[in-house]
């Protein structure tokens, strides 16, 4: 599911409610006014879901890295 958003300087501005502690990837895009380009958001679709979320917190995750190093 693709969610577009606009980055106003501080936040990113968007109709979509998100869950408290929700991971998310923002990918971002420069697209000309107008509605999204079909390509890009089928391509977004087609992402969606393919990192699954291991549960693991910042601090978790950032030792499961060092450790692999």
């Amino acid at each position: 599911m693709a969610i577009i958003g606009v980055y106003n300087g501080s936040y990113i501005e968007t109709d979509h409610k998100f869950e408290k502690n929700q991971r998310i990837i923002l990918t971002p895009i420069e697209r000309p006014k107008g509605p999204p380009d079909p390509k890009i958001a089928a391509i977004i679709d087609k992402l969606y879901g393919c990192a699954p979320d291991p549960g693991l917190t910042l601090e978790e995750t950032k030792a499961e890295r060092r450790d692999k190093q």
